[in-house]
């Protein structure tokens, strides 16, 4: 193989590398945020998970080779990027969520749904982000994203009613209770949503 198709093929195998851990990001900034304690519990239920582990085969060893128009690189044709495949993830990130309450299928199931555009977007997916936001929420209380994600729920009506004022005091309790570990952003979106929630409920003028 001549040094041109070697660079071709490394250039391949950045592009598979560089999406398959994109999923091993998420797990580890997950577990870094969400305390020792709750570190240890996740931790403990992955080696007998196996919805989490045949998702985590979906999400980062057989990934979704995205089609893109012929394109060759030097003489090295590229058929495509390789993506999570989030929609087959996603039963198994699910039922890992509820036979375990294993919240990283959860935080990776709500990533999927908002990042990923190929997904399909029906009533039951929403009902897929209203379970993992809610669980989030419920069991990770060091961590912001719960407290965003299922506020966001309330306040859109996700797969239910519109309820601004419940989203206000998830909005709230997630300002008291996980801010000293929030980034910046977090902080920020979190007033930002306050804002928003308050405006929501207050009596509006006839």
């Amino acid at each position: 193989m001549n040094k041109i198709a070697v660079l071709g093929c490394a250039i391949l195998t950045l592009v598979v590398s560089a999406q398959a851990s994109s999923i091993d990001v998420l797990r580890d900034d997950f577990l870094s945020k969400i305390g020792t304690d709750r570190q240890k519990i996740i931790l403990s239920l992955l080696p007998a998970d196996t919805n989490y582990q045949k998702a985590m085969d979906h999400l980062n060893k057989q990934p979704y080779m995205l089609k893109m128009p012929e394109l060759n690189f030097h003489g090295q044709k590229i058929e495509g990027r390789y993506l999570p495949d989030c929609e087959k993830a996603m039963p198994y990130l699910a039922e890992s969520l509820k036979s375990k309450v294993n919240t990283l299928s959860a935080y990776l199931g709500l990533h999927c749904i908002n990042n990923d555009a190929f997904i399909k977007k029906n009533a039951e997916l929403l009902q897929k982000k209203r379970t993992f936001a809610e669980s989030l929420y419920t069991n990770e209380k060091q961590l912001c994203t719960g407290y965003l994600a299922y506020g966001d729920v309330l306040m859109n009506g996700i797969a239910g009613s519109p309820e601004p004022s419940k989203a206000l005091k998830v909005y709230e309790e997630g300002k008291f209770k996980c801010s000293r570990f929030a980034s910046d952003w977090e902080k920020k979106v979190l007033d930002i949503k306050i804002d928003q929630a308050r405006f929501k409920t207050k009596p509006q003028a006839k």
